[in-house]
């Protein structure tokens, strides 16, 4: 049984912005879900009714119509690199920052 997939306006402009290898990547995992839409790894959001796939460092947001038998991808495309580097410097600095501070106080 077969779901039919629809990829709203925004999602497909960010789809557009992916380099190549990542697009098709991407692109062959929204098809599969239309034979498969929980796949193995896939996760249920809390709070709304909507699913969650991983593709590398990219999340896929959609919801799943079992009744008419539709995906929809509504969300944006999301890339965790940006977040988690922007994590990671953040943690880095206030690491550094702090362990400058104390540097600075044990010498006064």
């Amino acid at each position: 049984m077969s779901y039919a997939v629809f990829i709203l306006k925004r999602a497909q402009k960010t789809l557009t912005k992916l380099p190549d290898q990542d697009y098709q990547r991407i692109r062959d995992k929204i098809r599969d879900l239309g034979y498969d839409p929980r796949p193995p790894g896939c996760k249920k959001l809390t709070g709304r009714p909507a699913w969650r796939i991983r593709i590398g460092v990219y999340r896929i947001i959609y919801e799943i119509d079992d009744s008419q038998q539709t995906i929809t991808l509504h969300k944006q495309l999301q890339s965790l690199t940006s977040d988690i580097d922007g994590m990671f410097i953040a943690n880095w600095l206030t690491k550094r920052w702090g362990d400058w501070e104390t540097e600075k106080n044990q010498t006064q």
